[in-house]
This record gives structure tokens, C-alpha cells and sequence, in this order.
């Protein structure tokens, strides 16, 4: 059986629980997927579509196409959606460290993040990340990680990342360039390998001879 996906709440006053309704609405159980949220800020949403509490992942195999799965997660305070609420911006990042430990317990496939307030994670709970990517990173005990955005027919991992453009140059170097190669080379013939047996050791043993 697949594993599913989970996906986490994001920011409670933004936009995520309303991501993840219309993303149901739009896959029906093509993709099988839970959100990780208070049950409570889901209840609040008036959406006119179905959501059941689930108890564990694999839950979410059980329900008709129109229903959200939802593992619940307590969060201190109720959303005011005025955008900016410090005060549940720790359990926000609890959500993904509970979503990341279920991926290392192999209990779901891989996660799917919601939109995060950074500011509010800041000033709530002093968070040190530019964004999920180097917050991922440092769960998963990595010391390097790229950010890659994907369409059907393209997919592009920026060198620079959580930058203003103004001051991309400052960050721009040679050193920086070759190695995103790398890390993007390796972490995607990773993912390939049972598609193309020794296709990674080709690509691996290309990237590492560039100067």
C-alpha cells in the first residue's frame, strides 16, 4: 500500500486550511493526503465541504472522495485572522517536526507544506530558519539542501534563496554555484535510481570532477 502525504497547516491565520480543502476538492482520493491541524481552526473555516478527524495516517484510506482527513494538533489560541498571531507560531513549528518524524517512523510518503508567516515565527518563537527549505534541511540532519520549483515540463533549483534580489549579487559565487550543482545533482539521481539502475554513480562521478 502507498503511503500518504501530509500535509502541514502552515500559518494558522493564513491560508493554508483553505489550500488544503480546495486541494481535496480538486484530487478526490487520486492522491491520498491528511492535513496536521487543530481540529478546532478547521471547524471555524465555513466551507461548506466535509472534514472528519482522523486518528492515525493511514485513516485517510478509509473515507469517500469529499472528505478531509484532519490529525488533529493542539494549538494554543484560536485564529483571528487578522495575519499576524506570534502566539501559536512554536506549535506551527511543532506541526513540522511532527510531520518529519513521521517520514523517519515511515508512517506517510512525504509532506507538503502549507505557507508560513516568518515574521510571526520570529517574534513567536525566535524561529532561526530564512524558511522551510533550511528548517527541513536541519531535521533531516543535512548540512547542505536546495530549494526546487517544479512544473510538468521544467523543474529549476535557484542558487540563491530567501535573498532580496537587490542583494543577490553579494551571495553570488562561484564556490556557491558548483556546489547546488552538486547537492541538486545528487539528491535528484537519488530519487531516480530505481528508474535507471547506475544512472546516480554516472552523474555523481561527472559533477565531482568540475573544478
Amino acid at each position: 500500500m502507498n503511503l500518504p502525504i501530509a500535509l502541514t497547516c502552515g500559518d494558522p491565520n493564513g491560508i493554508g486550511i483553505d489550500i488544503s480543502f480546495e486541494a481535496k476538492a480538486a484530487l478526490k482520493n487520486k492522491i491520498p493526503f491528511f492535513l496536521i491541524a487543530d481540529i478546532n481552526h478547521v471547524k471555524i473555516r465555513n466551507f461548506n465541504q466535509k472534514f472528519i478527524e482522523i486518528n492515525n495516517p493511514n485513516d485517510c484510506f478509509k473515507l469517500d472522495d469529499g472528505t478531509l482527513p484532519v490529525l488533529h494538533h493542539d494549538f494554543p489560541e484560536t485564529p483571528t485572522l487578522n495575519g499576524f498571531q506570534p502566539g501559536n507560531a512554536l506549535e506551527t513549528t511543532k506541526v513540522i517536526e511532527r510531520a518529519v518524524g513521521m517520514v523517519k517512523n515511515n508512517e506517510i510518503g512525504s509532506i507538503c507544506t502549507n505557507p508560513i508567516n516568518k515574521k510571526v515565527l520570529k517574534d513567536g518563537c525566535n524561529f532561526k530558519y530564512p524558511g522551510h527549505t533550511e528548517f527541513l534541511a536541519k531535521l533531516a540532519n543535512l548540512d547542505k539542501s536546495v530549494m526546487m520549483l517544479v512544473c510538468d515540463k521544467l523543474r529549476v533549483v535557484p542558487v540563491t534563496i530567501h535573498v532580496a534580489l537587490n542583494d543577490v549579487s553579494k551571495f553570488l559565487t562561484e564556490k556557491l554555484i558548483i556546489e547546488t550543482v552538486r547537492t541538486t545533482t545528487v539528491s535528484y539521481t537519488h530519487l531516480r535510481a530505481h528508474e535507471t539502475p547506475g544512472l546516480g554513480d554516472v552523474y555523481k562521478r561527472q559533477i565531482y570532477n568540475w573544478p
